[in-house]
């Protein structure tokens, strides 16, 4: 996470996803520069994110909100160079 916030906060566009392991639509976000904020439920600084999901039609929100806790270990980020 702190890679994925170095790169954004560098000019890359960062997203971050999920693959949904049941074969069913995953989740993608995009990573927005800044320094992140303190998560409670991932337990650490997290990278912002802008999420268009469902319900979820924020600038700014929480990488741990765009992802719930039991998807910590399996969200991967990618950056175009």
């Amino acid at each position: 996470m702190e890679k994925a916030m170095e790169m954004a906060n560098q000019g890359y566009f960062v997203v971050a996803g999920w693959v949904n392991p049941s074969g069913q639509s995953g989740h993608v976000v995009v990573v927005v520069p800044g320094p992140g904020d303190k998560s409670v439920k991932w337990g650490g600084i997290v990278p912002n994110t802008m999420d268009t999901g469902p319900r979820r039609r924020n600038p700014k929100q929480l990488l741990s909100e765009s992802f719930g806790s039991e998807k910590k270990s399996d969200v991967v980020f990618y950056y175009y160079k």
